[in-house]
């Protein structure tokens, strides 16, 4: 699993607790059981401390660059580049410059 996996994942647990915040109000009112009034601040806590725990975790990611995600060149990612690829590629730039002149 990539760091982009999982900010994935993480992205979609928090949409789905902050929906859940959002439609748990609804439930209650439909069934006006009261049960679901008395477990409310506790249910409301951990809605709280999902989502702020992602937006602090990817606040402080933005801000402190910790194990930031680069995006990948698709083309390379997968090619292991010989030892000696670098200075092939300056010859090779060096033969077209010879062939310009």
């Amino acid at each position: 699993m990539t760091e982009q996996d999982r900010w994935k994942n993480r992205r979609k647990m928090a949409w789905i607790t902050l929906l859940s915040g959002v439609a748990f109000p609804l439930l209650i009112l439909s069934t006006e059981s009261e049960v679901l009034g008395q477990i409310a601040l506790p249910f409301y806590g951990f809605v709280m401390g999902v989502v702020m725990t992602y937006i602090g975790a990817a606040t402080y990611e933005d801000t402190k660059g910790v194990a930031s995600v680069q995006p990948k060149d698709n083309r390379y990612s997968n090619r292991v580049k010989p030892s000696n690829w670098n200075s092939q590629r300056m010859d090779s730039k060096r033969m077209e410059a010879e062939r310009k002149d």
